[in-house]
């Protein structure tokens, strides 16, 4: 009788030791120490700190089907709930098909969002407790980790999961940052999905330049006055080399977005090009193809986006070379055939476009999609090279910071309804007279585009974190990535876990020497330092309808003695963050004191922030993201309803902001 007891206890030891049991732990600390788990306390479910051994925290994730779990308590043998109304969570018996016992769960990082398929709520940590409601993209207070999940949930009927349904892909490697989030991202359309990018991605290598003729070492990208730089030898890599790292080590860090600028060589070979011959392309396919072996389910993007042809014979004084053929239909075609045999199997089909989601992508089991710039000849071309119509670049020419920034800012505006993918192109092409200024000793000019980006990235890239978070991103591409915190950036943006992005605070803009870059003999792309500009948020991610159709109208005053007034008509009822709102600029020796900001109808406009800068420089800050703003109205009504708590002291036609205020 005692072996028998015995045995039936091994057993029932043995049985319980196979069963996976979870704990459910909330990334968010309330009390700044304690990591809070979900426990069933006396039929509740709730969340606190838990003894080590009470089996109120376990929890079985069984398969519910359709992608769906259920979380079944291990003290009490009952399920967690969603109560009929949004926000409390209960414990109970549930029959297998209540969408009310059944939740997604969607992956961010390590940690899981998780939804309730019946309300489309998020199990979340609240000031009352344990609940399930709405909640913003980044809260941490419903972010979850699964401690003891296998990533393969118990079969409620006995059976496995089927595998074409996943709940979380265990096995993808970590490279792999995009399809191991497709829970939380496989719905996103492709054009609204935040793609870190590389711009002139193949210049990692460039073809030395020593004793060599002019004609011999400038690629066909280039122009007559930088060929005169020849004499300087390997001076010149620094403004040609754009990235340090190959293709594969980009892909590997997690970019998803690669520039190929093809050129063909002296040997008639097709090479990257960026004012100098880089990796042939060749390479750059290797690359690829190493990647997608290792990672064959993750997207990424190859555009090839320039291709120099004939006409870059003439242009650049090449017409007697016989040797230099330049791209020319055999040499598309060759490049193509390199594609359709190497990443052929896995490249999109252009039956997809910039609106289809990436569930439909990876559907395809297709995920690369390759863009091309070039008409496209025969079955695989026309079915499998995208056409690069379907991507807006937004690119400007020009060093001058205050242009740039707010270049930026409106095509991010323009832009924000397109059905196409869109491209911001961060770096900063350099012009003849940034060439000129870096070589003046004398100056401040930054020399070569590694510098060139250590000034201009941080600005770029903090106002992207900052001012324009709320604004529609999809590529964002920039040189030397890897010195930035650009992949982390585009992690959270897209919702992602990921660590703190360097480099990408308003500290780090302010800290850059871009706007002050300087001649010996003066200054070229420099703010003059009597002018006086107004720039204003206009959006709350609370509220609605903060633009609106009136006239806004900015005046300068000089204590009691009115100096200027700008105005912008109707900046739309869409909000806009420092986006349209880019006219309020005006220059004078007059010391000024103060702006007021008005409006001519009540058309409610609501002021988030405002920033006033002297001479390129911030002097006043009033208000802070998402706070307590103002309202502009000739109504004083436009102050309730949903702006109710949001206004510091009810509409009026006109608001005050002084300067010298941070």
């Amino acid at each position: 009788m005692k072996s028998l007891i015995l045995f039936l206890l091994v057993l029932f030891a043995g049985i319980l030791a196979a069963q996976q049991y979870v704990q459910l732990e909330n990334r968010w600390m309330k009390d700044g120490k304690t990591h809070y788990q979900v426990h069933n306390q006396n039929g509740t479910p709730e969340a606190g700190a838990v003894n080590a051994d009470w089996w109120s925290k376990d929890w079985v994730v069984e398969d519910a089907g359709g992608g769906y779990v259920r979380f079944k308590n291990r003290g009490k043998g009952t399920y967690l709930l969603q109560n009929a109304a949004s926000g409390p969570v209960e414990i109970g018996p549930a029959e297998k098909g209540w969408w009310s016992a059944q939740w997604k769960l969607e992956p961010a990082g390590k940690y899981f969002r998780i939804k309730n398929r019946w309300k489309n709520t998020y199990l979340h940590i609240q000031n009352a407790g344990l609940e399930a409601g709405s909640i913003q993209p980044n809260w941490w207070s419903a972010q979850w980790e699964l401690k003891g999940y296998s990533g393969k949930p118990t079969s409620a009927e006995g059976g496995a999961l089927a595998p074409d349904e996943p709940i979380v892909d265990a096995a993808a490697p970590v490279t792999s940052w995009i399809y191991a989030n497709r829970g939380l991202l496989g719905n996103r359309k492709l054009n609204r999905l935040v793609l870190p990018g590389t711009h002139d991605a193949g210049t990692h290598k460039l073809d030395n330049t020593w004793n060599r003729g002019v004609n011999d070492v400038f690629a066909p990208d280039t122009d007559d006055q930088k060929r005169g730089l020849s004499f300087l030898g390997e001076g010149y890599h620094k403004w040609a080399k754009a990235q340090e790292k190959s293709i594969y080590q980009q892909l590997n860090d997690g970019i998803r977005y690669i520039d190929i600028r093809v050129c063909v060589d002296k040997s008639d070979r097709l090479k990257t090009c960026h004012g100098l011959y880089g990796v042939p392309i060749q390479e750059v396919i290797n690359d690829a193809v190493k990647f997608t072996n290792e990672n064959p389910n993750e997207p990424f993007i190859l555009d090839f986006k320039r291709f120099y042809d004939w006409s870059e014979k003439t242009r650049n004084g090449k017409e007697d070379v016989a040797t230099y053929q330049g791209i020319r239909q055999s040499k598309l075609d060759e490049l193509a055939g390199m594609l359709e045999r190497t990443i052929g199997p896995r490249m999109a089909p252009t039956s997809l476009s910039p609106e289809s989601t990436l569930n439909q992508l990876l559907a395809t089991r297709r995920p690369i999609i390759v863009f091309w710039n070039k008409a496209r000849s025969g079955n695989f071309q026309s079915t499998y090279l995208w056409d690069r119509g379907k991507m807006e670049s937004i690119w400007k020419k020009g060093e001058i910071r205050r242009d740039k920034i707010n270049f930026y800012a409106n095509k991010l505006n323009a832009l924000r309804n397109t059905t196409d993918f869109i491209s911001m192109e961060c770096q900063i092409t350099p012009s003849n007279e940034l060439y000129k200024g870096a070589y003046d000793f004398t100056g401040s000019f930054p020399f070569g585009l590694e510098n060139v980006a250590a000034q201009t990235n941080p600005v770029v890239l903090s106002y992207i974190a900052n001012e324009w978070k709320n604004a529609r991103h999809n590529i964002i591409q920039v040189d030397f990535y890897n010195q930035t915190g650009l992949i982390n950036l585009c992690k959270q943006l897209n919702g992602v876990a990921a660590p703190a992005p360097q480099k990408v605070a308003i500290a780090d803009r302010n800290a850059s020497t871009w706007g002050s870059w300087k001649l010996g003999a003066g200054s070229l792309f420099t703010t003059s330092e009597y002018e006086y500009r107004v720039e204003i948020d206009a959006c709350h991610s609370d509220l609605d309808h903060t633009g609106t159709g009136n006239q806004i109208t900015v005046q300068f005053w000089a204590g009691s003695q009115r100096v200027a007034s700008k105005y912008v008509d109707g900046p739309g009822d869409q909000c806009s963050v420092f986006l349209k709102d880019t006219g309020f600029s005006i220059k004078t020796q007059e010391a000024i004191t103060h702006v007021v900001v008005k409006t001519n109808g009540g058309d409610g406009y609501y002021i988030d922030q405002l920033k006033i800068y002297k001479g390129g420089e911030l002097n006043a800050h009033h208000g802070r993201d998402d706070g307590k703003g103002w309202c502009l109205s000739t109504q004083a009504s436009d102050a309730n309803g949903d702006w109710k708590n949001y206004v510091a002291n009810g509409c009026r036609s006109s608001q005050q902001f002084k300067l010298g205020v941070k």
